[in-house]
């Protein structure tokens, strides 16, 4: 199943009143910096915002603590070392002074004392605690981190393995490879991201990387209906690289868009009949097509590395996981079921005869153990023929994404009437969720009458590129969007003088609008950036806090015929309407 498109309603107040929000980049080490600087400042009240705003960004700030630590100034050195020592050891900034205390004094305790400051710590905070068990992933005690390991488990919360993958891109021990592993099995990548790697991959495992940038960049175009972009480019790659499959399959695919299947045939057999005794073209042919939606052909080309190659080899392997993860999408839970338990049969018998070709990170087999008993439970709960085939992900469904804001405080109408009538409209959403811009005591807005422009500053340095302000009155009226909080400004054209007139925190709401093939699909499980979410419920409309950069969607559905197919996609966020709090229908 493919949902077609997936689009943003833009519902605000007036198309015509209102202009994009001019983005002011705000870099998020300029940021720290000021924050630093602040930590020395003469007021009282300006040093704790700036101690209580740094400790919010967290493990981000280390670098410019560390430097801080040394400074000459003695109160920036305190609160640089005070907060350096918490955000090391993932202390967070509203956490009860006892747990605070206890985990500042951790590895004094002994193995005992350990347990049960652990039980007290994940006791009292629960899933807040996940940061400072992460960073117990990465200590030389390996007990240490293994308990650590066992409670990150036990809070049994997609976030946290979320939070995990973000923060432990390069797994170096075994534990923290046994944490990625659980964390990628809990957020459904148990068969296509748990990496399976030989211990000296082959050099074709990463492929020739302009080779690998130009698949990329037409499989976009083509994605983007560009056919003809995307055929003139296949075609000059697959000159320069004759015997790399990728780029005929590609150009067939142009060719069909283009309305020549005659010739997207021809070169299809072509691609097909390259490389026959390889298995580092099929595997990455496979991998290409997949993204395409052509499982039909990929599952062929996957089929070719189990039949080109030794078996037990990096491609055999992964070639069957990625098998798997076809027929599952297509509904064909037995099929997928059989596959991944020969990869999974593959490794044991390797492991059984002392051999050490194949290398799965600990951990990887429990999660591709918890994924083959899944596939079994939907195999007797959605039974498919024995000769069903696989299906193109070439549907046309349709899936709409509505997105509202929520003021949560003063009135929306007044908001309304705001925008309306801004000069200009900024953008100054940090990077750093949970922290606005003018929660950092030097942010401020200077208005230039000379030259016409608005800027942020910290302290005196200019942040990002001013933008233009042409006041329509004596006062230019300036609307400031930061994440969650509108803020509104007003600027005296002559002396540039400016000045907050109000502030509006906002909500976020957003429902799922699917088209008339996907209505009609029952049992419906979805996922939403990672988290698993009712279907009825994402219908009516689900309230975030933030809104965010992207969301991720998996779905997985029955339609009306009994079939059983997934999909997973991504949208960028966009404009939102605004929308009254009394109103409770998105």
């Amino acid at each position: 199943m493919r949902l077609a498109s997936l689009v943003f309603a833009l519902l605000l107040v007036s198309p015509a009143a209102l202009r994009a929000a001019e983005p002011l980049a705000v870099p998020l080490d300029k940021v720290v910096e000021a924050l630093v600087a602040d930590l020395g400042a003469e007021g009282y009240d300006t040093r704790e915002r700036a101690t209580e705003a740094v400790r919010r960004i967290g493990r981000p700030a280390i670098p410019a603590l560390e430097k801080a630590a040394e400074s000459d100034d003695p109160e920036i050195r305190i609160r640089a070392r005070d907060v350096l020592a918490d955000v090391r050891l993932g202390i967070g900034p509203d956490w009860p002074s006892d747990v605070v205390l206890l985990i500042r004094h951790y590895d004094r305790l002994g193995e005992g004392e350990r347990q049960n400051a652990l039980q007290r710590i994940g006791t009292s905070l629960g899933v807040k605690a996940a940061d400072f068990l992460i960073c117990r992933l990465a200590q030389d005690d390996e007990n240490s981190g293994n308990n650590a390991l066992n409670f990150l488990q036990r809070l049994n919360n997609d976030d946290v393995a979320a939070q995990l993958l973000r923060t432990i891109k390069e797994p170096k021990s075994d534990v923290q490879k046994r944490a990625v592993a659980w964390a990628r099995a809990r957020a459904g990548q148990p068969v296509d991201s748990i990496e399976i790697s030989l211990k000296e991959p082959p050099k074709e495992a990463a492929g020739d990387q302009a080779a690998d940038a130009a698949v990329e960049q037409i499989i976009q175009a083509l994605k983007e209906k560009k056919c003809a972009e995307a055929a003139k480019a296949a075609e000059e790659a697959a000159q320069k690289t004759p015997t790399d499959p990728r780029f005929l399959y590609l150009q067939a695919e142009a060719l069909i868009g283009l309305d020549k299947d005659k010739q997207a045939l021809a070169l299809r057999d072509k691609a097909a009949a390259l490389n026959p005794d390889k298995e580092a073209p099929h595997y990455l042919a496979g991998t290409a097509l997949a993204k395409l939606g052509r499982r039909r052909l990929a599952a062929a080309e996957f089929e070719k590395v189990l039949d080109a190659g030794a078996k037990n080899s990096f491609w055999d392997a992964n070639a069957c996981l990625r098998l798997s993860s076809l027929y599952s999408a297509c509904g064909l839970f037995e099929r997928s079921a059989q596959i991944l338990e020969k990869a999974l049969d593959r490794y044991s018998k390797l492991r059984d005869e002392g051999e050490d070709k194949l290398s799965v990170p600990p951990g990887a087999m429990e999660g591709l153990r918890g994924e083959l008993n899944r596939l079994r439970r939907k195999a007797e709960a959605y039974p498919t023929s024995v000769d069903a085939p696989l299906e193109d992900d070439l549907g046309g469904f349709d899936l709409r994404i509505t997105a509202e804001v929520v003021v949560k405080e003063g009135k929306a109408e007044d908001l309304q009437r705001a925008l309306k009538s801004a000069d200009v409209q900024l953008d100054a959403t940090l990077p750093q969720a949970g922290l606005r811009i003018f929660d950092i005591p030097s942010a401020a807005l200077r208005y230039d009458p000379a030259k016409k422009q608005i800027g942020l500053f910290l302290h005196d340095t200019s942040i990002g590129k001013p933008v233009p302000c042409e006041p329509k009155e004596k006062e230019a009226q300036i609307v400031v969007r930061t994440g969650d909080s509108i803020y509104l400004f007003k600027a005296d054209a002559a002396s540039g003088k400016v000045e907050k007139t109000a502030r509006y925190d906002l909500d976020y709401r957003i429902a799922l609008q699917p088209g008339s093939k996907l209505a009609t699909f029952s049992d419906v499980d979805l996922k939403i950036n990672g988290k698993p979410v009712k279907w009825e419920e994402a219908l009516k409309g689900l309230t975030l806090d933030r809104l965010p950069e992207q969301f991720d969607i998996d779905i997985e559905g029955t339609s009306a015929a009994g079939k059983r197919s997934a999909a997973r996609l991504a949208v960028k966020a966009a404009e939102v309407s605004i929308k009254d709090p009394q109103d409770k229908k998105p």
